[in-house]
């Protein structure tokens, strides 16, 4: 029988986040590297200083499956400290992590050949099965850590109960497939020891946050957490989706993701990061979320009345800011007169301080014309006029794709409920 295991869930680490970055001509490296890599530190300095007893890596451990020699030195130094501390590390893959062609080795791979019985890595297959969930000993005692690798939709097209099958009815199988193996999986376990589940999944109502909730991600299988919650687990690990939550605060099992380590775009400027703990017991578990130091992401947006100074409004708004060491884009409205007059040699003086000038974007001013362009009337479509007004709004052209099918979606379903009257 284990006492309560402290267990440190991590995912989505993405090494290799370049974007807003520069080389330090110190050490030669990218300077978000460098960031991402003082993140993952301050995990681990806290997590050893928690004295845990287990580390579960819930996929993506690097931006791209094909990370240079130079990002897998900086993350393998990480995870050694643990198992230097004797603390055994389970890593599963993330879609991140997966090589295009069969046969190639995953990015965490690598960790197969380090420390010896310390690194337990699973790729691309569940431990289902014969493959039966390895249950970990720690210095607290054994907890069973089933595993639930990314599975693609390509991989589950190559079977041949699959293949065939239309775009629905592929998705289906997909969630029922999932869904057996989440609830098969802990049935060869032991009873009176602690079981928890490791998945890289989308999980239905899960808050998106910005990285992820700037896509739609129809293509994503995805199952509810009632059946993770009530599948027999004492913790459910989940990666995939960058901000923390728990889906089931109110259940023994929490169902939680960790999120990111750090902030892959301005999708995630105002997302806390972090380091999450659980305290897991035969019958449950506790989490507790850490708050760590990562580079602020600020937006500096400005909208005047026509006429206005533009380069003042900016200056002021900059200056109201801390962004020192800050990734800093500036927003701004204004028409094509008006943007000739806009001093940006005085903007860019004023964001000096800042770590990195993540650009300007100019949002056109709406005019008369425009708006008359829009007048709606009992003549036009919805989707029509969605598409008119998402043609007038640069602002709103990151999510036109999923703005304009949703209209579609309530322009159809509308339709049919007044046909069916």
């Amino acid at each position: 029988m284990s006492d309560e295991i402290k267990c440190l869930h991590l995912a989505d680490l993405h090494f290799g986040v370049e974007i807003y970055g520069t080389t330090n001509s110190q050490t030669g490296l990218n300077t978000r590297l460098e960031d991402f890599s003082r993140s993952l530190e301050q995990i681990i300095d806290h997590a050893l200083q928690e004295e845990i007893d287990l580390c579960v890596f819930a996929g993506d451990a690097y931006r791209r499956h094909t990370p240079s020699p130079t990002q897998q030195r900086e993350l393998v130094k990480h995870f050694c400290r643990l198992a230097d501390e004797g603390v055994p590390t389970v890593m599963i893959s993330g879609n991140h992590d997966i090589p295009v062609m069969h046969g190639k080795a995953s990015s965490i791979d690598i960790f197969r050949s380090l420390r010896p019985g310390l690194f337990h890595v699973y790729v691309n297959q569940p431990t289902w099965g014969e493959n039966k969930p390895p249950i970990i000993e720690t210095k607290r005692g054994p907890i069973a850590v089933c595993c639930l690798p990314y599975i693609s939709p390509s991989f589950l097209r190559s079977i041949e109960s699959f293949r065939n099958l239309g775009r629905e009815d592929f998705l289906d199988q997909c969630e029922g497939f999932i869904n057996t193996v989440v609830e098969t999986m802990p049935e060869s376990l032991p009873d009176d020891i602690p079981r928890m589940l490791v998945a890289h999944l989308t999980v239905e109502r899960a808050k998106l946050g910005g990285y992820r909730g700037s896509m739609l991600m129809t293509d994503d299988i995805q199952i509810t957490p009632a059946n993770l919650a009530n599948a027999g687990y004492d913790y459910v690990a989940l990666g995939h989706i960058h901000h923390f939550q728990n889906l089931s605060p109110h259940e023994d099992a929490p169902v939680v993701y960790s999120g990111s380590i750090d902030r892959v775009d301005f999708g995630e400027r105002d997302e806390e990061k972090g380091c999450v703990i659980a305290r897991i017991r035969r019958g449950g578990a506790e989490v507790e979320f850490t708050p760590i130091r990562v580079r602020p992401f600020i937006e500096i947006s400005v909208e005047t009345e026509p006429g206005a100074d533009i380069t003042e409004a900016i200056v002021e708004e900059i200056e109201a800011e801390e962004i020192e060491d800050a990734v800093v884009r500036v927003r701004f409205k204004a028409d094509d007169k008006e943007i000739q007059h806009i001093d940006m040699k005085r903007i860019h003086e004023a964001l000096k301080p800042a770590y990195h000038k993540a650009g300007f974007i100019r949002i056109p001013r709406e005019t008369s014309v425009r708006r008359r362009s829009l007048s709606l009337s009992s003549d036009i479509a919805l989707s029509d006029a969605m598409s008119a007004y998402l043609r007038e709004h640069e602002e709103w052209k990151e999510d036109g794709d999923d703005l304009l099918k949703r209209a579609k979606e309530i322009e159809k379903t509308v339709q049919s409920a007044l046909e069916n009257e």
